[in-house]
């Protein structure tokens, strides 16, 4: 039916799609997908306006980013391949020997989150909690002060195996047999004890 806004139609510009109501479209995470499949193989650096077009919307705008990163794991999933931003110029493709430096500097960045956690739980006012907010409020911090030790302990692991892997290097083997006794030791710490069955009372 001509005229109909429930009919998709092609559109002189993809971002004009966006402002017609009831216009049909996919996610553009998907339509960078398709796009990026055909040429991620050839080249390794893509700016902005490159990625633009072929999102079909601006990847520095709120919900851009949020198309580009759901597009960015989906990629990783699916190809293996991590999209790093370079951010006066777009996003590159990083060679598979600095996966684990990228790893690595995410460990640090939630060891970093931890510690505001840590501290913003710690430094508060219990004169104005009552007695069971502040034991919670003790614990709490607590808690994340034990993260925070692990994670601290996960940025100086992750950092010295990710330069090994840039550099081609093995690990000693005193490395990696204190490795796999952290693995380990990480592990069964953590077997059998989610929050959900730690914190649910009997009869609950």
């Amino acid at each position: 039916m001509k005229g109909d806004p429930r009919v998709s139609t092609q559109l002189s510009s993809p971002n004009q799609q966006a402002i017609i109501p009831g216009a049909v479209r996919h996610p553009e995470w998907k339509r960078l997908f398709d796009a990026m499949e055909a040429v991620y193989q050839a080249k390794d650096r893509y700016t902005y306006d490159e990625l633009e077009v072929m999102a079909g919307i601006n990847i520095r705008s709120f919900r851009g980013r949020m198309q580009f990163y759901k597009f960015r794991d989906e990629f990783l999933k699916s190809h293996n391949v991590w999209f790093e931003c370079d951010r006066a110029n777009g996003y590159r493709i990083v060679k598979a020997g600095e996966h684990g430096k990228y790893s690595s500097v995410r460990v640090k960045r939630s060891a970093r989150q931890m510690r505001k956690a840590r501290d913003i739980t710690a430094n508060v006012d219990h004169s104005k909690l009552s007695e069971a907010q502040r034991r919670g409020a003790i614990m709490l911090a607590s808690y994340c002060g034990a993260i925070l030790q692990q994670l601290e302990l996960g940025t100086k692991v992750s950092r010295t195996m990710a330069s090994r892997i840039e550099a081609n290097k093995h690990l000693s083997t005193e490395q990696e047999k204190r490795v796999k006794e952290l693995i380990q030791s990480l592990g069964q710490e953590l077997t059998g004890r989610k929050a959900d069955r730690v914190l649910t009372e009997p009869g609950t």
